[in-house]
């Protein structure tokens, strides 16, 4: 079983390695004492690891390390044996794990090898920090490892003194256990340090350990996916020189985790199923992607859903209590969850392990379950609602420097960095939350997402790249802007080149050929090549860099009019002053465009009715001022709209203005006279005759209004008749 590369000595030990494995195999009961002496050949940390890499050897791990406490002579079994069969029964057996670190422990110390010392009581901490509470009759060898504090001092020790293939496998365990956390600048330092190394060292599992494991951190702590995908691109690689199955496993499940981070709706089977691993981050990387795999099948019931999670998270053989885990897994968790809907499992979930943690963990969960609050809330269309909450612990984190917002669940991260931006939190450390994370806006209606480009084409055409409006220096000819505006009526799907090609050229000469050239400049205006996307015939806008003002009011309104329930002022509010500053007239060009003039005016109609709804709602909530604001903005596309004239003379009259509720009445009236040569519909007819405008039978009211003596039933309705004594 000898591997291309490995050197002589490597290439020996593989041989005793497979002896040894095979014999071991035969014996599971670990009767056979023969297999010891090989063991004891092997004398290099790398090589052991290669013997554990092997499926079976893991599988019955936990038989030969029990048969080895009860030898008499367990003390002088192999340090190296002894350290990777606990990691390797970790995820099984905690309390076998812990008792054979300790002696692992114990003989590294009495052979001075300090590096594999340290190294196992790390491993050991990992144990104690994802598993559940060590019984009280399970804690041997406890008092003999040192504290957290003096463990951190031993870890940055070890790793100063000399750079090896063990101090790889040391930094991973140290950032699977969360050695360094306390210390973000050392913990920083030494994944920069390690990950530098890694281009001088040949394969080794130390290198896909601590591939995975720096992955595993760039993802949690800065959710910086292009890093992570090139640590993972190099334990690939590595792991299939040493053909190592085991390490392929654990790159895929991680793979799957960048998957997860990236939004991807592909699962492969393979990264769904956990691996048989000890390795305590493994088990939860793969109990997540498992879990998300499942959750994607879209389960129809929410008890088949819930039998679903439990599966995958609190009773799957290979994870026994570690599920649990430390508190970014359990957020990690509650926020796959929460993107799938299940906000009640999601808080269920954080909320149970309040209790069992630390003040400083407790305050990490109380601030993600605030954050799944404000999604839930932003789910439901009760945005400001949801910026409200989401403000204080988005600002706590943005003070804190972290560098990651739920990498598991990019739309829910997505949707709270929006948040984020309408709660004015640390514009900055937002943008780099966005980069980091390769994060989409959540829709195009989100109001201050940091898009790439901005291209507003209703009213007066601009462009604005990073933030900046784009100086068109020159003449800019017409046909570009009104190719733009052609691309941004046309939506994300686009339209046909020869459709395009046609409303802007007609029957000229080779209008394929302008078309070409047109795209060309409206690259050079939208300062990217990849903003305009020229595909199987079609032509369209990159939506994922090309915000436009057209097909966010095109979603907006339906948003409005999807979610039609009542809402409270500042909601609705909020909603008003969103689409009236999206709508800043017709779309450019939509004269001389038979398609966009019809594209405007279904816009148009979507824009009145969705304004129309939200002045009903500021109607029956009493916010008289607000509704007049929105029924004149109507007028403004669609000056002839009666329900606009009858939504103003309710909101005059009702402020006790009826002389401009009047008013109202008559330019609807004279309006429709000229313009139509109609009279007012029954519907405006019957408020003018409640308001006494009129006379039951159609003539305007000669005498005096209101009468003597009339209640009119509001404050402020009573004032004098002037202007209708006529």
């Amino acid at each position: 079983m000898s591997k291309p590369g490995l050197g002589a000595t490597l290439e020996l030990h593989s041989t005793l390695i497979e002896r040894a494995r095979c014999r071991l195999v035969q014996a599971p009961e670990g009767h056979d004492h023969d297999a010891w002496p090989l063991l004891a050949a092997i004398d290099m940390p790398e090589s052991m690891a290669q013997l554990f890499d092997h499926e079976d050897v893991c599988v019955q791990a936990s038989a030969w390390l029990a048969q080895c406490e009860q030898i008499p002579d367990a003390e002088q079994q192999h340090a190296w044996f002894l350290y990777h069969g606990a990691r390797s029964v970790a995820g099984r057996d905690p309390a076998l794990g812990r008792r054979c670190l300790a002696a692992a422990v114990r003989r590294f110390a009495s052979r001075g090898e300090r590096m594999g010392q340290v190294l196992a009581q790390c491993a050991w901490l990992e144990i104690d920090t994802c598993a559940s509470p060590v019984p009280t009759g399970e804690a041997v060898g406890m008092t003999a490892l040192p504290a957290r504090k003096d463990l951190q001092q031993q870890v940055r020790a070890a790793l100063a003194e000399k750079t090896s293939t063990i101090g790889l496998s040391l930094g991973a365990v140290a950032l699977d256990c969360r050695i360094l956390a306390g210390d973000g600048a050392a913990e920083a330092e030494l994944v920069a340090e390690l990950d530098a190394q890694l281009q001088a060292l040949a394969p080794s599992l130390a290198v896909v350990d601590w591939c995975v494991a720096s992955a595993e951190w760039h993802l949690r702590q800065s959710g910086a996916l292009s890093t992570a995908e090139g640590l993972l691109q190099r334990a690939q690689q590595a792991a299939a020189a040493l053909h190592s199955r085991l390490g392929a496993a654990r790159v895929q499940n991680l793979a799957a985790a960048v998957l997860m981070a990236r939004g991807s709706a592909v699962w492969p089977t393979v990264v769904a199923l956990p691996i048989k691993s000890g390795r305590l981050d493994d088990l939860r990387r793969a109990n997540l992607a498992e879990l998300k795999a499942r959750l994607l099948t879209r389960v129809p019931h929410e008890a088949t859903c819930r039998t679903a999670v439990h599966d995958a998270c609190v009773d799957h053989p290979d994870l026994g209590a570690f599920v649990a885990g430390p508190v970014d897994h359990r957020i990690a968790v509650a926020a796959v969850l929460a993107e799938a809907g299940m906000h009640a499992m999601a808080r269920d979930w954080l909320e149970a392990a309040m209790p069992e943690g630390r003040a400083i963990c407790n305050t990490f969960l109380a601030d993600a379950l605030l954050l799944l609050r404000a999604w839930e809330l932003a789910v439901r269309g009760r945005e400001a609602e949801a910026v409200e909450v989401a403000r204080e612990p988005l600002l706590r984190r943005a003070t804190g420097g972290h560098g990651a917002l739920f990498p598991h669940a990019p739309r829910l991260a997505a949707t709270l960095v929006g948040l984020g931006f309408l709660a004015d939190v640390d514009a900055p450390w937002l943008r780099e939350i966005v980069a980091r994370q390769a994060l989409r806006a959540p829709d195009a209606t989100s109001p201050a997402w940091p898009w790439p480009i901005r291209a507003h084409v209703l009213g007066t055409p601009e462009v604005y790249l990073g933030g900046e409006r784009v100086r068109v220096t020159g003449k800019m000819q017409q046909r570009v802007w009104e190719l733009l505006c052609v691309l941004a009526a046309a939506g994300p799907q686009g339209k046909p080149q020869q459709f395009v090609a046609r409303q802007l050229w007609g029957t000229s000469e080779a209008p394929e050929a302008a078309l070409r050239v047109s795209i060309h400049r409206l690259r050079k205006l939208l300062g990217s090549d990849e903003a305009v996307v020229v595909r199987n015939g079609l032509v369209a806008l990159n939506c994922e860099l090309v915000w436009t003002d057209l097909q966010a009011l095109q979603d907006l309104c339906e948003r409005i009019l999807d979610q039609a329930e009542h809402s409270s002022v500042s909601h609705v509010r909020s909603k008003v002053d969103h689409l009236l500053r999206l709508y800043r007239g017709g779309i450019f060009g939509s004269e001389s465009l038979a398609w966009v003039l019809a594209v405007q005016r279904k816009v148009s109609m979507r824009f009145m009715a969705a304004a129309s709804l939200l002045a009903e709602q500021l109607e029956a909530q009493g916010d008289w001022p607000g509704a007049a604001r929105i029924y004149r903005r109507v007028l403004d596309p669609e000056p002839l709209s009666e329900t606009a004239y009858r939504g103003l003379m309710r909101c005059a009259t009702a402020q006790g203005d009826m002389a401009l509720a009047f008013s109202h009445y008559r330019f609807c009236r004279d309006n429709l006279a000229i313009v139509l040569g109609r009279d007012v519909s029954p519907d405006t007819r019957c408020l003018a005759e409640d308001l006494g405008f009129l006379q039951p039978n159609g003539g305007v009211r000669p005498e005096p209004w209101p009468p003597a003596g009339m209640d009119c039933g509001r404050e402020g309705l009573q004032r004098d008749p002037g202007p209708f004594d006529h």
